[in-house]
């Protein structure tokens, strides 16, 4: 696996009446299903396998999405559903990279490592019929999407280009990336006012001492409406939002000592409305030079 790929599923080998099959998580896999289930409903499935840079020994969490599909067509389903497509069983199988998830990974390093899933004949957990899909992986991370950067001294709004549009949504939201606290991690869409409180941590130069640091977020569109949080896509008289605005939270930052200068960065994902697993991402990168204000 050296990057996304399908799979076709030959069909299992039957021990009870029934010919369907699924798979649930198997060696190195993190949060994978554990069990079958039949359902009609689409759906997919999101795990992570631990994979390791071999040139410098370190080890990544990397996040995969897989799913089933059937020759007949029908949706896609979660990969441990066993539920059957107008009577066919599922015969492809895709697993790739979530690339919103592993938008924090260095690019261009190459991970390796290995993982497996078990597939089982429906309905028995308990079967000894059991195929190992056994997943051996050589990843060269890609290069994120667009990159922006910021600097924030003090309170910032920021013009918001629109984002090139790989699907006929023009709208697009912000969720959390790196040194984000507490930030939305999944895009809504709502008619209601709203903001965004999310912490990051910064550090006092001087003395190397760390502190959390409150901020508040919130969009707004040149033709006006209600100010909306970073993660609502929703659009005002069919305008996307255009303008950006981070500021320090007054209250919540009132503990921090007066005077010190804090440093650091932090970044916000921004997705293309509504797949949170778009290809179309931009990185808002946002290098701090802050000096605390007197309370």
């Amino acid at each position: 696996m050296n990057g996304d790929i399908s799979v076709d599923i030959e069909p299992i080998h039957r021990t009870t009446g029934h010919k369907s099959a699924a798979f649930v998580g198997g060696y190195n896999t993190i949060d994978a299903p554990t069990r079958m289930t039949w359902s009609l409903n689409a759906g997919l499935s999101k795990f992570s396998v631990v994979l390791h840079d071999m040139d410098k020994g370190t080890e990544y969490k990397v996040h995969l999405v897989a799913k089933m599909i059937s020759k007949l067509g029908c949706n896609f389903i979660a990969i441990n559903n066993a539920a059957t497509c107008l009577g066919d069983v599922h015969n492809k199988l895709f697993i790739s990279f979530d690339k919103v998830l592993n938008n924090s990974l260095p690019s261009g390093i190459t991970l390796s490592g290995r993982f497996s899933l078990k597939r089982l004949q429906w309905p028995n957990m308990n079967t000894t019929n059991i195929e190992m899909h056994n997943f051996e992986i050589n990843w060269k991370v890609p290069s994120h999407s667009k990159v922006v950067n910021h600097t924030m001294n003090g309170d910032i709004s920021v013009d918001i280009e629109p984002i090139h549009r790989t699907t006929g949504h023009k709208s697009a939201a912000f969720v959390g990336g790196f040194n984000t606290i507490g930030a939305p991690t999944r895009m809504t869409w709502s008619l209601n006012a709203g903001l965004s409180k999310f912490s990051v941590m910064l550090r006092n130069m001087d003395n190397g001492t760390e502190y959390k640091v409150h901020l508040v977020a919130k969009m707004i569109s040149k033709l006006g409406c209600n100010f909306i949080a970073i993660n609502n896509a929703a659009t005002c008289y069919g305008d996307v939002h255009n303008k950006l605005f981070i500021s320090f939270d007054k209250a919540l930052n009132k503990n921090l000592p007066s005077g010190i200068t804090l440093s650091g960065n932090f970044a916000l994902t921004r997705l293309q409305w509504p797949d949170m697993n778009t290809s179309n991402i931009e990185i808002h990168n946002f290098k701090i030079n802050w000096k605390v204000p007197s309370h």
